[in-house]
């Protein structure tokens, strides 16, 4: 027999009982049935004898053992009796007392470090200033479209990502975490509360989903609106603003195309994210948005199609969508193709960053790539000598790859459209420098 019993009682009657019901066969199976021992005394039903059993004796099953100690486990019905050894799964009665009052300690000592570390951030939240006039040209741009998407809330209150989503098309907190990491705004635990925010190695991080942002007050003027006011006075540049429209106008089109890939029914490979970016942030600096729109649209088009295929699927289909993109963009470029005029979606707005590009820079998703460079470019007139030097080397690596692969004329001709729409010497030599040097020419198909 593989059990071993522990009888609590001295009367005669009641050890014969429970021997009885605890007698095993070879195979570990029971030799009686429940109902050949009723009744026994006030016991009347089969459930009741088993309570009554359980109540008079402990029982433990030498098969099994503690995962801890390694001691037989307590069983409480004869069909938790095993017939072969048990690999140990789980601790006995005591072992996992002792392991939950270790956990305990260990929680609640857990616990009170995270206090401490969150009240210790609290301060250093508490104590935080700012400086508005130095905040730089970009920041405080993304900064006014902040205060619109979320008004009145800036001066004094609190809000969450989930606040800002009004600021752009689609990932809208990558623009507040620039502002975070900035410091023109602070996470503020006091509004969040310890819950926001976990303890991980020496760090101190946070939910998402929870945490909640202050503006940090200007060392003179304060949070309120007077500083920020002083802000929006301010003289604007276009230093770091290029930048900034292709941050915006690359999450305006994976807002596009979040959205196609749901109307067709195909999965967004999140795995790709960055190569899919990277391929849109290429098209923009030769296409307007809409153009890209139009782009994208083909390449969903051929995904649907592809992820009917016998040997593929709608996610190995998806993860081909930044090769496509770049396929398509190299196609309409070879080809000079007529993209269409598309129009913005009314499920996709442009949010208060669009808004304020139009505003400021008379700049959206229609404005030609060549007009945007010219508008936002910071690049400060070079004398010749100045240019030569500065674009050398990438004149070296445009004529060597564009004449291996026989896109000399065509390099050129691009350089040229560039300039004469606007674009800097240095700049447009490196775009298209970049350009050939990354996609040297090859037969290009919609598939």
């Amino acid at each position: 027999m593989t059990i071993k019993l522990e009888i609590h009682s001295t009367d005669p009657e009641v050890i014969a009982l429970i021997q009885r019901y605890w007698a095993l066969n070879e195979e570990c199976k029971p030799v009686e049935n429940v109902s050949a021992m009723l009744p026994f005394r006030e016991v009347l039903k089969p459930h009741a004898l088993a309570a009554y059993i359980k109540a008079h004796c402990t029982v433990y099953d030498e098969n099994q053992n503690c995962s801890v100690c390694g001691s037989a486990l307590v069983i409480t019905s004869r069909s938790e009796v095993k017939r072969f050894k048990q690999h140990p799964l789980r601790p006995c009665a005591v072992c996992k007392a002792e392991l939950d009052e270790a956990r305990r300690v260990a929680e609640a000592k857990a616990e009170a470090d995270l206090q401490e570390r969150v009240a210790q951030h609290t301060e250093r939240v508490i104590a935080k200033k700012t400086d508005y006039s130095t905040i730089p040209n970009d920041l405080a741009f993304v900064l006014m479209a902040l205060e619109r998407a979320i008004a009145p809330r800036l001066f004094g209150g609190r809000f969450t990502f989930n606040d800002c989503q009004a600021l752009a098309p689609t990932h809208s907190e990558m623009f507040i975490n620039r502002l975070w990491k900035s410091g023109v705004l602070s996470d503020d635990p006091r509004a969040a509360g310890t819950s926001a925010y976990f303890a991980n190695a020496n760090e101190l991080n946070y939910d998402p989903n929870k945490i909640r942002f202050m503006l940090v007050p200007d060392e003179l003027l304060g949070g309120g609106e007077e500083a920020f006011n002083e802000l929006v006075v301010r003289p604007f540049t276009n230093e770091g603003m290029l930048a900034l429209w292709y941050e915006y106008a690359v999450a305006d089109c994976m807002a596009y195309l979040n959205n196609q890939l749901q109307e067709f029914r195909q999965v967004f490979p999140v795995h790709k994210t960055e190569e899919i970016k990277s391929a849109i942030y290429t098209a923009l600096k030769y296409y307007s948005t809409r153009d890209v729109w139009s782009l994208l649209w083909r390449v969903v088009q051929t995904v649907s199609s592809n992820s009917n295929h016998k040997y593929s699927n709608k996610e190995r289909s998806a993860g081909t969508i930044a090769s496509k993109l770049r396929l398509q963009f190299e196609k309409a470029r070879k080809e000079k193709t007529d993209l269409g005029e598309w129009n913005r979606l009314k499920s996709i707005p442009a949010g208060t960053l669009g808004q304020l590009f139009y505003e400021l820079y008379d700049i959206d998703e229609t404005t030609d790539a060549s007009v945007i460079i010219k508008a936002l470019s910071d690049e400060e007139p070079l004398d010749r000598e100045e240019i030569e030097a500065s674009i050398d080397a990438h004149v070296k690596q445009l004529m060597t790859s564009a004449l291996a692969n026989g896109s000399g004329a065509a390099a050129i001709y691009d350089l040229a459209e560039l300039i004469r729409n606007g674009a800097g010497i240095s700049d447009a030599v490196e775009q298209i420098a970049e350009i050939y040097a990354k996609h040297p020419a090859e037969e290009f198909s919609t598939c």
